[in-house]
């Protein structure tokens, strides 16, 4: 890793959303200089469509949890009642490593207050299903962020 890194680990449903946007220049002026990686930018979408096109049943959480490794510290967004998805959890648990200056910090969706947060609550974790329910309408379609 030459530069320093910032993964900003969001639900799905915030990708190319009004909030989204105000977090990333709330990130990119906290971490000035530093990269601002987006999973939800057109950059790593057109990567997640090729897979889906190459095969429509690839796991692309692997694709997302190498590009974290790749990161410094792991900026996560929760839902608005402070519980994390799976997705956005397990990419804070690949990074954060305290003794190793990789650092895990949580944005509150409402306030926009960053705090450091120095070990994960499995309590805060949902479940595959949980975050798929929340993300998804039963159609598939985007559900809106809550």
């Amino acid at each position: 890793m030459n530069k320093h890194r910032v993964y900003f680990a969001h639900p799905i449903n915030t990708y190319g959303t009004p909030l989204e946007r105000t977090i990333l220049g709330i990130l990119t002026l906290k971490w000035r200089g530093d990269t601002i990686v987006n999973p939800g930018s057109d950059e790593h979408r057109a990567v997640v469509d090729e897979m889906r096109r190459i095969d429509p049943s690839v796991n692309v959480m692997g694709y997302f949890t190498e590009l974290v490794k790749a990161c410094n510290e792991v900026v996560v967004l929760p839902f608005i009642d402070g519980m994390w998805g799976a997705g956005v959890y397990k990419e804070a648990e690949t990074v954060l490593d305290l003794t190793n200056g990789r650092y895990v910090w949580v944005i509150n969706p409402t306030t926009h207050v960053i705090r450091f947060v120095p070990r994960l609550k499995e309590s805060l974790r949902l479940t595959v299903e949980e975050t798929r329910s929340r993300i998804r309408l039963p159609d598939g379609s985007p559900r809106p962020y809550a």
